[in-house]
């Protein structure tokens, strides 16, 4: 049996907390066939269909992205003031999703290791969970895979920090002007071709 063309399943206080603007813009996208067959899940983002407390309690939503960061880019400094900040730029499309995206990490944490605190999990668990959700398809796929491509530009260029660089891949950061001694060899002539005259004779 085919599954409904959408499923959409909010609890009473959720639904309250709607603007006319939100359900509006939900039944638009229904009408113009956006969501496609059996796909809820871009309702449950427009409904912000996941455990309340991922909106109300930040620090939650930040331990849950710092362990996605270190989890996708091995070696970051879990502490680095700057690892989840790309996620709160509004620059980046991903940012209107973040709770979203640290609700979905603490879905399949606790479906697959019975634990709902993602960021609890050791290095290899919390890598598995990421991959099952680039495993899901759709948008969950689409929103796992932008997550991890933006977590590894942000961190390899360092984009938000000049000065610094990624030391994980000896990117030192902004050009620095350095003595002579350090950008040239000594005796550079013994690189030069050997002197020939006129008629093509070594000198």
């Amino acid at each position: 049996m085919s599954e409904p063309f959408v499923s959409i399943e909010v609890g009473e206080a959720r639904a309250q907390q709607m603007t006319r603007r939100e359900v509006l813009e939900v039944l638009a996208a229904v009408g113009l066939g956006l969501f496609g067959v059996s796909a809820c899940t871009p309702a449950r983002i427009l409904l912000r269909d996941y455990p309340a407390e991922f909106d109300t309690e930040p620090l939650r939503v930040d331990r849950t992205l710092r362990a996605f960061v270190t989890a996708v880019v091995p070696g970051m400094d879990p502490s680095e003031a700057n690892l989840v900040r790309a996620f709160y730029d509004s620059y980046f499309p991903l940012e209107p999703h973040r709770n979203f995206l640290a609700a979905e990490l603490s879905r399949y944490a606790r479906e697959r290791y019975g634990r709902d605190r993602f960021d609890l999990l050791p290095y290899e668990h919390r890598v598995r969970v990421i991959q099952d959700g680039l495993d899901e398809g759709g948008i969950i796929a689409r929103i796992f895979g932008g997550a991890v491509f933006l977590t590894q530009i942000a961190c390899y260029s360092g984009i938000y920090d000049d000065e610094q660089g990624c030391s994980l891949v000896d990117f030192e950061g902004r050009y620095r002007v350095r003595p002579i001694s350090e950008t040239s060899y000594d005796h550079p002539e013994r690189f030069l071709p050997t002197a020939t005259t006129v008629d093509g004779n070594p000198a």
